[in-house]
C-alpha cells in the first residue's frame, strides 16, 4: 500500500496515490513524485536505451526499454527490405504460389477469422452450437470467398456438408449508411457461388427468432440448395 502523507489514505497503487496528491493537495510540488515514477517505470521496464536497427544498410536508432526490447526495425519498410534479404527466391516463389492457389480456388481461409465485429448475440449463440454439437462437419465461420471481384465472408459453413448459412439481419435489408447496395450484392453472389459451387445455402431474416432445432431441421433434412426463411426479394442471377 502507498500512504499519502498529509491525510494518511492508502492506495493500492503508487501513480493513484500520485494523481490523488496532485489534485487533492494542488498546491504542493510534485517533483518528488515524478522522480519517484520513474524510477518505480526503470524497476519495471529498464532504461532508455537506443538500438540499432537490424537492416543492414539503415543507421537509424531504436529508443526503447531495455527491459522491453520488442522492435527490431525502425520502420515497415526496413522490415520489408530485409526480409527480401534473408529470403531465398525459392522460399518466396513457394509463398507466392502457395497463396496464389489459395485465391484462385476461391476461398482464403486457412487462417482462422477474427470475431465479426457487427455479428448479433443470436448469430454468434448459433454458430458455437453448430461447432460445439458437431465438431466432426468441420462448422467455421467468417473466411473469405473471393468471387466476382467481392470479398464474401459467410456467417456459418461446412465444407463436409458443402452448405453455408446466413442469419440476415437488419443490415441487410436497410440502408443505414449506405451500405446496402453492396451487401444485397454481395449477397446475391454468395447465392451465385453456391449454385456454381454445389453448396447449399440456408438464409434466415433474423426476425423469424429460429430456434436451434429448426435450423438443425434446415441443415440436415431439407434438401432444396436454396432455402430463404422470413421476407426476401427475389435475386437477379448475372
Amino acid at each position: 500500500m502507498y500512504y499519502c502523507g498529509d491525510c494518511s489514505i492508502g492506495f493500492e497503487k503508487f501513480g493513484l496515490k500520485a494523481n490523488h496528491i496532485r489534485w487533492h493537495h494542488g498546491k504542493r510540488d510534485v517533483s518528488n513524485l515524478k522522480i519517484a515514477m520513474q524510477k518505480s517505470n526503470i524497476n519495471k521496464y529498464g532504461e532508455w536505451i537506443n538500438v540499432k536497427c537490424k537492416h543492414s544498410e539503415c543507421n537509424n536508432l531504436i529508443k526503447q526499454r531495455s527491459k522491453n526490447k520488442k522492435r527490431k526495425y525502425c520502420s515497415v519498410s526496413c522490415s520489408n527490405k530485409n526480409r527480401d534479404i534473408r529470403w531465398s527466391k525459392e522460399s518466396k516463389k513457394k509463398l507466392s504460389e502457395s497463396i496464389s492457389k489459395l485465391w484462385k480456388s476461391g476461398t482464403y481461409d486457412h487462417l482462422e477469422p477474427p470475431p465479426k465485429l457487427f455479428s448479433s448475440k443470436r448469430e454468434r449463440e448459433i454458430v458455437k452450437f453448430f461447432k460445439d454439437k458437431y465438431p466432426e462437419y468441420k462448422f467455421k465461420s467468417g473466411g473469405m470467398l473471393k468471387y466476382n471481384n467481392f470479398l464474401i465472408s459467410r456467417d456459418l459453413y461446412s465444407d463436409e456438408l458443402k452448405i453455408c448459412f446466413e442469419y440476415d439481419g437488419i443490415w441487410h435489408f436497410k440502408d443505414i449508411h449506405g451500405q446496402l447496395k453492396n451487401k444485397q450484392e454481395k449477397d446475391k453472389q454468395l447465392e451465385n457461388w453456391c449454385i456454381v459451387n454445389n453448396y447449399r445455402l440456408i438464409r434466415i431474416n433474423a426476425d423469424e427468432e429460429l430456434l436451434n432445432k429448426d435450423i438443425e431441421k434446415l441443415i440436415f433434412e431439407r434438401t432444396e440448395q436454396v432455402i430463404k426463411i422470413g421476407k426476401y426479394k427475389k435475386i437477379e442471377r448475372s
